[in-house]
C-alpha cells in the first residue's frame, strides 16, 4: 500500500497544480483583455486539447511505457508552468499564455490516462476496489 501510495499523492499534487495554472493562466487573460472571446479561446484552448489527447493516447499508452509518459507529460507541463509565470505576473500576454495553455493542456490529457493504466499495478493485491476509491476521492479533490 505505501507504494501506491508513494505514487498516486505526488501525481495528484501534480495534477492539482497544473489545474490551478490552467485557471490562473485563463483568469489572466481574462482580467488584462476583459473580452467574452478571450475568456471563451482560452476555456477552448485549457480544455480540448486534453480532451482531444487523452482519447487518442490511451491506445498508444498500451504499447508503450507509461512510466515514461508520465515522466515526459510532467515535465513538459512543469516547464510551461515555470515560462508562463513571468507573464502571468506582469499581465497576460495572450500570444504567449494560449500556447503554453494548449501545450499544459495537451499534457494533462496524457498524464491522467497513464496515470490511471498504472494504479491497478501498484494496488496492493486484493485491494484493487479501495486503491480506485482512493484514486477517484484524490481526482475529486483535484477538480
Amino acid at each position: 500500500m505505501a507504494r501506491f501510495l508513494l505514487f498516486l499523492i505526488p501525481q495528484s499534487i501534480s495534477l492539482f497544480g497544473s489545474s490551478v495554472l490552467q485557471f490562473a493562466i485563463i483568469w489572466s487573460i481574462v482580467y488584462s483583455y476583459g473580452s467574452g472571446t478571450m475568456l471563451l479561446l482560452s476555456a477552448v484552448l485549457g480544455f480540448v486539447p486534453q480532451i482531444l489527447s487523452s482519447c487518442l493516447v490511451g491506445p498508444t499508452l498500451d504499447r508503450r511505457s507509461k512510466k515514461a509518459a508520465i515522466i515526459a507529460s510532467d515535465g513538459i507541463s512543469a516547464l510551461a508552468a515555470a515560462a508562463a509565470m513571468p507573464f502571468l505576473s506582469t499581465g497576460g500576454d495572450a500570444s504567449v499564455l494560449l500556447p503554453l495553455l494548449a501545450i499544459r493542456s495537451f499534457c494533462q490529457g496524457v498524464q491522467t490516462p497513464a496515470v490511471n493504466a498504472v494504479l491497478p499495478l501498484l494496488a496492493p493485491n486484493g485491494r484493487l476496489a479501495m486503491a480506485n476509491g482512493l484514486r477517484g476521492f484524490l481526482s475529486s479533490i483535484v477538480m
